[in-house]
Order: C-alpha cells, then structure tokens, then sequence
C-alpha cells in the first residue's frame, strides 16, 4: 500500500512544476495519474473469467506480487487508506459505519466527523490541490470533504445508478479543460459490488457486470487514444476486496447467542464490533462459549494479532468479532 502511494507522489511531483508555470499542456512529458477503484472485483476474477481489454492491460501493465488489503477490508477504510497511505487505525475509518466513544454518536460516510477523526492525516488529493494541480474525484469516498480548508478541484457524488461510461466521459472532460486540467483523477466503481452482493458474487449478474467493466476499459484507452492523453496517463485499476458466497446455514444470528440488552454493535459482518453496556469480561465469556457452536472468533483488544494495525483507536470496540 505504501509502494503504490509513493508512486503516486512521484507522478504528482513531475506535475507540480507544470502546473506552476502554466505549461502542462504544452509540456507533452507531463505524467497525469488516474486511478480506477473496481469495488467487490476479487484478484481471482482475473484468471476465472476471460476478458479482452483487462487482461491485456494485466499482460503488458505492471503489478505488484504482494498486495495487502487493509484489515477490516471493507469499502471506506480502504479507499481511505489508499487516499493517506496509513492504515485505518491511523486515519480513523475503520469501518463503514463507525461509533464513536469520544463523540458518542454513531457514524455514517456522509457525517463530517466521518473521515476527520485525525486532522494530521492529509489524502494526496488535498497535497496535489497545495502544490498546484487540480484534482478530480468520481464518487471517491472521502473526497467530497475539506481537508486543510481545501477541496478538490471536481468532484460527483455518489450516485446508485452511475455508469461507468459516464464517469469516464466526466474525467476526460476535466482532464482536458483548458484552464485547470485535472492532473490527477480518483475513479470509483461501483461494481460488480453491487450485483455481487444482492445476486451472490458466482450468479450470472455478476458475469454480466464483469463483462461490462471490461468494455468500458477498452472505452477508457479509446478515449485517452482520441484526446491525446494515453502516453501522458498512467492508470492505476484496483479493487479494495474481493467476495465469496456464504451458505444459509452459515449465517451468525448473535440475538440467540447473548442477549442484545447487553450491548451495542458497529461495522457490520464479517467484522463486529461489541460495545458492552456493562461488564467487559463477561460479554466475552459469554461470546467465546458462542464461538464454540458457530463459526467466528472473538477477540479482545489487547490480543488482537499486530498484523492486523488496527488497534490504536478509539472506534475500534475493545470487544470484536470476526466471521470464518
């Protein structure tokens, strides 16, 4: 995660002198970076499924051969964290919905406290904005915030029924603006996410939308062909999780396991945070006999595993489960 933020802050950096002197159009050796979120595409799509244009892109593009996502993998704390290059404890997204002890109050994306829990933590969209360039952000999540008093140069918002295409077609209109180009681009995707979970991530659905997303790749390097951009645009195409399908009879009913009067939760499966009303210890009794008949661990905050990072913060819960 942090190779890929560098990497980031190396392209920006060829971009800001440009972007000072007034010459990034006319200077054709100017990097823009555009960065495309897939979300819900799992890594495995990639070899079970034949696509034209991503493969291509996969076959002649780089890669890195270790890419770790964040823990908890879930849609805001990990485009966030792509964002700041931090983990989630860091910045303060650690779920995508969050209670907050010191606010005592529950968070939703669409709070203000949301992603501005920790002031010092700056996504690269803010820094391209302080030295110069202009950035555009399609439905990225946190983007739509003041960060250091600034705001991005463009932004949509989310919208359920966006296409793709039309995000595209945004982009490259603010990319080729005649006063402020747009150097930098942060592009989200809401699929197949949202097929995958409503049909099931192996349902024709999702086939369909692969198919889709990988037409509107080709569209994308279409694009960037006809205006001039593609030798002057790195693309970056992520994804922050992938999806399995989980049996009936897998699913966790806590209700019967304790009793809901005694506690409190945010996040959501296959992570659960646990507020105790009362006493800490013995919610965790009572939730680790639970574990013994059905499928999930739970864990107290001081032994939850190093690698994870994501211990250091007040909305993470002192009590957390977390689904096989």
């Amino acid at each position: 995660m942090k190779i890929f933020l560098a990497l980031l802050f190396l392209f920006l950096l060829s971009n800001t002198f440009a972007a000072r002197t007034g010459e990034e159009e006319k200077d054709k050796s100017v990097h823009r970076v555009m960065v495309i979120s897939l979300d819900g595409f799992g890594h495995n799509y990639l070899t079970k499924y034949d696509f034209q244009h991503l493969n291509q892109l996969f076959l002649h593009g780089s890669y890195p051969e270790v890419f770790r996502n964040q823990f908890i993998t879930k849609t805001f704390p990990n485009h966030f964290s792509m964002a700041t290059g931090v983990y989630e404890e860091t910045h303060g997204v650690v779920a995508n919905v969050m209670y907050d002890p010191d606010l005592d109050k529950t968070l939703h994306h669409d709070d203000e406290e949301f992603f501005t829990q920790n002031p010092g933590i700056i996504p690269i969209w803010t820094l391209n904005e302080e030295h110069g360039g202009h950035t555009a952000c399609l439905m990225w999540p946190g983007c739509d915030k003041t960060y250091r008093g600034r705001n991005v140069t463009y932004w949509t918002p989310y919208r359920e029924d966006a296409t793709f295409r039309e995000s595209i077609d945004k982009a490259v209109e603010w990319m080729t603006d005649a006063t402020t180009p747009a150097n930098l681009v942060f592009l989200y995707v809401q699929e197949p996410d949202t097929v995958g979970h409503a049909y099931g991530p192996n349902s024709s659905y999702v086939v369909e939308e692969l198919k889709k997303i990988d037409e509107n790749i080709g569209y994308l390097y279409k694009m960037l062909t006809i205006f001039n951009l593609l030798d002057t645009t790195d693309v970056i195409v992520l994804s922050d999780h992938g999806m399995v399908a989980v049996l009936e009879e897998n699913i966790i009913d806590l209700d019967q396991i304790v009793d809901p009067k005694l506690y409190h939760t945010s996040g959501g499966s296959p992570v659960m945070h646990i507020w105790p009303y009362g006493d800490l210890l013995d919610l965790y009794i009572k939730f680790d006999n639970g574990a013994k008949t059905h499928k999930y661990t739970v864990y107290q905050k001081k032994n939850f595993p190093s690698g994870w990072h994501y211990t250091n913060n007040s909305r993470i819960s002192r009590l957390v489960l977390v689904a096989d």
